[in-house]
């Protein structure tokens, strides 16, 4: 398989061979690791191996987590705790070809939309913002995260709606 540019797919090959269930991975800026979550604790964690060739492993989250993602501009990997739905954040070092994390801490005590149902976040370049979906609050009526809303027509709808219809 190859796109327009001449790249060329090679042969999938695992990355990571347990009896666990592993998923999202994500690649450090740097090239050199790899995040992702597993249940090889029994409960939803966030470890860290090196890149491309995996070898010793490190749990970076305590208290379950999901979906890591890497600071593109800090030595930072967050994480949504499956614990009580926050933001995690843990700093991070590299010495030679060992992985040393620091003990996560919230990055705020706002509750995110759960990733897995629906939502998700994201560091900005910076390292400074997260975008992140956050639940519904108060009397507003939650729509469930199995339908989908096609808003067809909107600028005919939106001429019919104002003044002057133009």
């Amino acid at each position: 398989m190859s796109d327009a540019g001449g790249l060329h797919a090679g042969t999938p090959q695992p990355f990571i061979r347990t009896p666990f269930a592993e998923r999202f991975a994500a690649i450090s800026p740097d090239g050199h690791w790899v995040a992702y979550e597993s249940s090889q604790s029994g409960t939803s964690q966030i470890y860290v191996t090196s890149f491309p060739q995996s070898g010793r492993v490190w749990q970076v989250s305590a208290k379950g987590g999901t979906v890591p993602k890497w600071s593109r501009t800090k030595h930072e990997l967050y994480y949504y705790s499956t614990e009580d739905g926050r933001l995690m954040v843990a700093a991070y070092r590299i010495t030679g070809d060992t992985f040393n994390s620091e003990q996560p801490r919230r990055w705020s005590d706002v509750k995110i939309t759960n990733p897995l149902t629906g939502g998700g976040f994201d560091p900005a370049p910076d390292g400074s913002r997260i975008l992140a979906a956050l639940p519904a609050r108060g009397e507003e009526p939650q729509i469930s995260r199995n339908h989908v809303i096609f808003l067809e027509n909107f600028f005919d709808e939106l001429r019919r709606r104002t003044p002057g219809g133009k």
